[in-house]
């Protein structure tokens, strides 16, 4: 091959059985150098397994080459199958990047993120060069040493990080090549070679980092055959190491034979440093590396690298105990301030500011997780209202009737979490109503209501959701009835009553209990500040959405919501931003048994006129990686016992490490929701990924729209058309070749003889006897 790009990817399946089985090699082979890319040895048994690992950038002509050796006996055979080689060209130029997109001297685009990481992306190398001029000024591919990373005084004496080569650390002591030049002349660095007994430990620290904003470090790492130890990575404030925050945990150590990118991503109110730290496991120890390690522009290093304090600082002041946010790191503001953690550059607002149903930061990161009840600490201040017969209550777990109410609450997805519900009539022959109340909500504030409801159960009856101003003026912002299933449905509405404080009331009527058992429960209720966004449209950047996992033991694992920056959780880059740090929904689909299903439900959508129109994005990377359906199902499918519906579309197999757009109309009568299920393959390796959905009204563009009664008559209606119009069309040619045949008539110079034919379609004449044409 002339050359790889840096994420080229070669995959193959190894057949190793007898007692005779030596071992099997791949070699990368670059003119007269060969560098060891993988390799297993001795009997694996009667089966076909699979192996894969990343070329790396390799910016000449290679030749990839397996090798195989047997003992002196001849009982046993070494085979290998479908080698295939994965994302190995180069990248394509762009015309025009995008603002978010660094531009190569090529015109290929990559991710700002990917400048002066010591990866040559790009293609030629452009990403990697004027790296101060980037505002990158920490980064070290260890070739000329440690460059400013230093010992730690707190691990174990002797057990410092030392750089290695992979000619002479391989096999016993570091990978056979390392990341930067991918040969085994380039220099990594390694624990230390002296740590023998469980727990102790190897560090290596940054210089000091002053208090700074969305600092990311980027880092590539190697670990084999190391399950016992672990690897980490933290920001440490004090010299003692005490105070360690955990910023990343190495989640697989068996990584494989590859290089493996990470980043992170943190915030810093005072002086720190990061540290790499190995801690000695009991078994035998594998190979365990680190390489390219480098800074984002945003990261503020200390000139005089100001050693850490020994004792620690006084800590920052609790946050109010009315608010909960999401993530509420300090950063660069003072204790008393609000950081607008996730906006682009730094902004400090008042902790008054925050929740307090305006958007103060320019992302909104003040207004999230806010005035959410999820019951788990109590009541929330709900109160119940006395005009009503009966009240909801506070539960957790499996409800005391059989066959109705949820097993898990919707916060924790645990039965130790809690939820409030409401039985059905089982004390009387006459339907019941129960009332709840949330606190006074300020006049102005709010604009959407949320929240996750549950009704299991052939009595469960209907629940209502209203907006109750101070002046007694109600408004009906939800209605569900019947049974829903037995599963957490989200719903939400638009906040009705302007200009008054207000209280949100749900109501809760159950039916006769001649009508059988049900109970209908909710949870995680929230009033936010901005407006409801469109039903199942969702890029699981702060969440599921409407989106949820089934529960209940019907499936048998759920779909998770992870970013490519946490290694071998799904894809390198989200759809939405195409970074490491975008998010996705991803299925693991190494974890499991074949056949496994695991199911993602959207919320209950209602009949409109139209149709709807669902995008999605997909992501099946891996061999035997298994199929992904998407169903349509409804209230009367689902009481049948069948929980998906109908399948409406279907993909299987790796279709490479590529994000793949698929979009699919519906036009209901009854209410109805998606299913996206995913069964997992024979084998499988790898992982199937979600994001970016979106439901819209209307027809699917590019598709055809559903074939209808008035648009069967339309279609006839035009064929008549065209029908009359060829029949003239052919009268008036018969009366021309009777007038010809006395006048001849030019056309273009040529004559038009009896062979001549006329195509309707292109409006040209074409003789047949020459091949010319002419327009007419």
């Amino acid at each position: 091959m002339k050359q790889a790009g840096s994420n080229c990817l070669l995959e193959f399946y190894y057949h190793m059985f007898g007692t005779g089985i030596g071992e099997l090699k791949v070699f990368l082979k670059e003119g007269p150098r060969t560098t060891p890319l993988w390799w297993l040895s001795g009997d694996q048994g009667d089966a076909w397994g699979h192996g894969e690992v990343i070329v790396g950038r390799t910016p000449q002509v290679f030749t990839i080459l397996f090798e195989a050796t047997r003992t002196f006996s001849h009982l046993g055979d070494i085979a290998i199958d479908d080698v295939t080689f994965l994302n190995c060209s180069l990248p394509e130029p762009e015309d025009v990047c995008p603002e978010s997109m660094f531009t190569c001297s090529n015109r290929v685009c990559v991710p700002r993120s990917r400048v002066c990481d010591l990866s040559d992306d790009c293609g030629d190398g452009s990403d990697e060069t004027r790296c101060e001029q980037h505002g990158v000024l920490e980064l070290c591919s260890f070739e000329q040493g440690l460059c400013s990373w230093g010992s730690s005084g707190v691990d174990t004496p002797g057990g410092e990080w030392g750089p290695q080569r992979g000619e002479t650390a391989w096999p016993h002591h570091g990978p056979p090549r390392d990341h930067t030049l991918n040969t085994a002349a380039g220099h990594f660095v390694i624990p230390g070679k002296h740590l023998t007994v469980m727990g102790q430990t190897s560090e290596v620290l940054s210089n000091t980092l002053l208090p700074s904003p969305n600092c990311s470090v980027r880092f590539y790492y190697y670990s084999q055959d190391d399950e016992s130890a672990s690897l980490t990575v933290r920001s440490r404030g004090q010299q003692s190491g005490h105070d360690d925050t955990l910023l990343w945990v190495r989640n697989s150590p068996m990584a494989g034979f590859s290089w493996q990118r990470a980043e992170v991503t943190f915030s810093s109110s005072e002086s720190s440093k990061v540290v790499f730290q190995y801690q000695r496991g009991s078994g035998e120890r594998g190979l365990v590396a680190m390489d390219d390690i480098s800074f984002s522009t945003e990261c503020i290093v200390d000139p005089n690298n100001t050693p850490l304090p020994e004792s620690p600082t006084p800590p920052p002041s609790s946050p109010s105990p009315q608010t909960t946010p999401t993530i509420p790191p300090t950063g660069p503001c003072l204790a008393e301030d609000f950081y607008c953690w996730r906006s682009p550059g730094v902004v400090c607002l008042p902790a008054s500011n925050q929740c307090n149903f305006e958007l103060d930061c320019p992302l909104g990161e003040d207004e999230e997780g806010c005035d959410v009840c999820d019951f788990e600490e109590g009541m929330c201040d709900w109160s119940q209202l006395s005009d009503d017969n009966q009240d909801w209550l506070l539960g957790s777990g499996s409800s005391p009737s059989p066959n109705t109410g949820p097993d898990l609450d919707h916060t924790t997805n645990s039965p130790s979490g809690h939820y409030l519900y409401l039985a059905s009539s089982a004390t009387g022959p006459h339907s019941q109503v129960a009332r709840i109340a949330s606190p006074l909500i300020p006049a102005g504030k709010g604009g959407c209501l949320q929240l996750w409801y549950h009704m299991f159960g052939r009595g469960v009856g209907t629940l209502n959701v209203y907006q109750l101003s101070e002046e007694g003026k109600q408004a009906l912002l939800l209605s569900h009835k019947g049974d829903q299933g037995q599963l957490w449905r989200f719903t939400q509405a638009t906040l009705q009553l302007p200009g008054a404080a207000y209280r949100i009331v749900v109501e809760g009527v159950t039916l006769d209990v001649s009508m059988g058992p049900g109970e209908m429960a909710f949870d995680d209720v929230q009033v936010t500040s901005t407006q409801c966004p469109p039903p199942g449209l969702c890029d699981f950047q702060s969440g599921l959405c409407g989106w949820s996992n089934l529960g209940g033991g019907l499936d048998q694992a759920d779909w998770l919501r992870g970013r490519g920056v946490y290694p071998n959780t799904g894809p390198r880059v989200d759809h939405t931003f195409n970074s490491t740090l975008g998010y996705y929904l991803y299925a693991n689909g190494s974890v499991g048994e074949w056949g496994d299903k695991i199911m993602l439900y959207s919320e209950v959508l209602q009949p409109i006129t139209g149709g709807r129109c669902v995008t999605f994005w997909y992501h099946m990377h891996g061999p035997h990686i298994g199929t992904l359906n998407l169903y349509r199902n409804n209230r009367e499918v689902h009481a049948t016992g069948d929980s998906t519906g109908v399948m409406l579309w279907t993909e299987s197999g790796n279709q490479g490490d590529v994000w793949l757009e698929e979009n699919v109309f519906v036009d209901q009568e009854e209410p109805f929701w998606f299913v996206f299920v995913h069964h997992r393959g024979r084998d499988a390796v790898g992982n199937v990924a979600l994001d970016d959905i979106t439901i819209q009204q209307g027809p699917c563009w590019f598709t055809d729209p559903p074939v209808t009664d008035d648009s069967l008559a339309v279609s006839l209606g035009v064929s008549l058309t065209v029908l009359a119009v060829v029949i003239l069309v052919s009268v008036l040619y018969v009366l021309q070749r009777k007038r010809s045949s006395s006048e001849p008539k030019l056309i273009d110079n040529e004559v038009m003889n009896e062979e001549s034919v006329i195509d309707l379609h292109v409006n040209r004449v074409y003789n047949s006897n020459f091949g010319s044409e002419s327009d007419i």
